[in-house]
């Protein structure tokens, strides 16, 4: 099997990923309305009017969690219901939908509530957590409805214990079958099954585990076998398949997308730019990843490959530079942030924390980038339900100030921002003094 380039099908504003035996998958909330809509079963008002909730709010309710599927399903109705106080930014897109720029979360009181209905194309039933109040409408909180079963799966999957893990986003996505729909909103094909795109910490790093509805894993795609050595050289095609998946997880993101223009073709290409036999010195000697400045280095010399993968729109190519070490497991690798973060992001992170410090660029440096994943906030709006929604790719990047901090001799002040993959959203995460290692 030859594969060298993967051009995944975007529909509407959001990147579809097409598998090339399994399946699409698509963010279930945003995927136009699938064949009729449905007519939500009736539901006495006095049982949820007993719960506490107001007729007016439970429809709200109701009317989202149709429209979060596509009004495809049926017999809705309320299991749980009670008062709730949370914080949350304003929706800022037509139906109550949010985008990804950043905003003051406001104090909310309302209701948090819990509605199930089925979803009859593939005998499932779906049980989701909503917060609602009189004002906002209805928001779904999905790291609510991991349940323990889920994380079970994904520490398995992560081979950590369930203590050791946590949820930072968990979108939904539908998975229709290979063949594509027809043009307009009617699409006859029913999905295959709902699946879920978590992402999760553990050991200190960001992972992206996909489930199906029921919780269990849903398996990869395969890009190379031992047959591809044309290609690959001596690198394991188990390495080689462990980072087209990384890579395919962070080019999956609608921001791409919309940064094409309106009459661009909405697809991203993905292809493997190269790779090489490389061998480096944990000094920083030799063609290696980018190494932190230590006081300290071990003179150990080490050898591998160094994989490019290329990607992006062509408004917006990027490129994305692993090394993988000489008998690495297959989630081994280094992701090298300074060599792969592009001179357009790094122009307009600069400029933002340029406009953010009022201090010029020229004083401004670059420190260090880190490769993340991240929910639509970010990581910098703990416990907002709506965060929870998406899963963005970007950087943790270190902003040094050459300018000393009055009154020291040496120190100097270290930002780190978080930022998405193109530098077009770029948030303050903390600051400090510096100073450099003994």
């Amino acid at each position: 099997m030859q594969v060298q380039r993967f051009v995944y099908g975007a529909i509407g504003l959001w990147v579809a990923i097409a598998s090339t035996s399994l399946a699409h998958f698509l963010p279930l909330s945003s995927f136009p309305v699938i064949g009729r809509p449905a007519i939500a079963s009736s539901e006495s008002t006095v049982a949820f009017e007993r719960m506490g909730l107001p007729r007016s709010v439970a429809n709200t309710v109701r009317r989202t969690f149709q429209r979060d599927y596509q009004n495809r399903i049926d017999n809705i109705r309320i299991a749980h219901v009670k008062l709730a106080t949370w914080e949350d930014c304003n929706p800022d897109l037509p139906q109550g939908r949010f985008s990804y720029r950043s905003c003051e979360t406001t104090p909310r009181r309302g209701w948090r509530v819990i509605i199930m209905a089925e979803f009859p194309t593939i005998n499932q039933t779906v049980m989701r957590t909503y917060y609602v109040d009189r004002r906002s409408g209805a928001v779904a909180s999905p790291l609510e409805d991991v349940s323990e079963d889920m994380r079970s799966h994904i520490a398995t999957t992560l081979q950590v214990s369930p203590g050791n893990l946590q949820i930072l986003a968990a979108p939904e996505e539908t998975v229709l079958p290979a063949t594509a729909c027809p043009d307009g909103e009617f699409c006859p094909i029913p999905p295959i099954y709902l699946g879920w795109r978590i992402l999760a910490m553990a050991n200190g790093r960001d992972h992206i585990v996909r489930l199906r509805g029921i919780g269990s894993p849903i398996p990869t795609n395969t890009w190379f076998d031992e047959n591809d050595e044309g290609t690959l050289g001596t690198l394991p095609a188990a390495l080689a398949n462990a980072v087209m998946q990384d890579a395919q997880e962070r080019f999956n993101t609608p921001e791409l997308i919309l940064a094409t223009a309106p009459d661009a073709p909405a697809n991203i290409g993905v292809q493997v730019e190269s790779i090489q036999p490389v061998a480096w010195n944990e000094c920083g000697g030799g063609g290696g990843p980018s190494q932190p400045m230590r006081g300290a280095c071990p003179n150990v010399t080490a050898s591998g490959w160094r994989v490019v993968v290329a990607g992006g729109v062509s408004s917006e190519p990027l490129r994305l530079v692993y090394y993988i070490r000489q008998g690495a497991g297959a989630g081994d690798w280094t992701l090298d942030g300074l060599q792969s973060l592009s001179e357009a992001a790094q122009r307009r992170i600069l400029a933002q924390v340029a406009e953010d410090t009022g201090i010029p660029t020229s004083g401004l440096r670059l420190f260090w980038a880190d490769a993340r994943f991240f929910d639509r906030c970010l990581n910098t709006r703990e416990g907002v339900p709506s965060c929870g929604m998406d899963i963005r790719p970007g950087w943790a990047v270190q902003i040094l100030v050459d300018q000393t901090i009055p009154g020291t001799a040496i120190q100097q002040t270290l930002l780190v921002y978080h930022t998405n993959i193109t530098g077009t959203d770029v948030r303050l995460v903390s600051q400090g003094p510096w100073m450099p290692p003994q």
